[in-house]
């Protein structure tokens, strides 16, 4: 997994997230608290001459007490889908 986020991270070494503030839910109960919401995301490689963009849902789970912890995560991932957020300043610059 680690090799893949590299991998990812080399191909990819431009990046920007924006949330999504209006899909943004918390639920909290027993110390536990359920985080979820939507994400547009966009990466570029100048190098490649490549950008990809799209949208993502995600859910944490954070434990909340003396020693917090967030578990893994899921998510769903659509490239060019639903591309809402204000662009990176490197984007509007170079964009064509």
């Amino acid at each position: 997994m680690v090799a893949d986020k590299r991998k990812y991270f080399l191909r990819w070494p431009e990046r920007a997230y924006t949330i999504r503030s209006d899909t943004l839910l918390a639920r909290c109960a027993n110390s536990r608290c359920m985080v979820s919401g939507v994400y547009d995301w966009i990466v570029r490689s100048l190098a490649r001459n490549r950008q990809s963009q799209g949208a993502a849902r995600f859910t944490y789970t954070i434990t909340i007490g003396t020693d917090p912890k967030v578990e893994p995560k899921t998510g769903k991932s659509s490239a060019n889908a639903g591309f809402a957020a204000r662009q990176p300043h490197w984007l509007q610059q170079t964009r064509r």
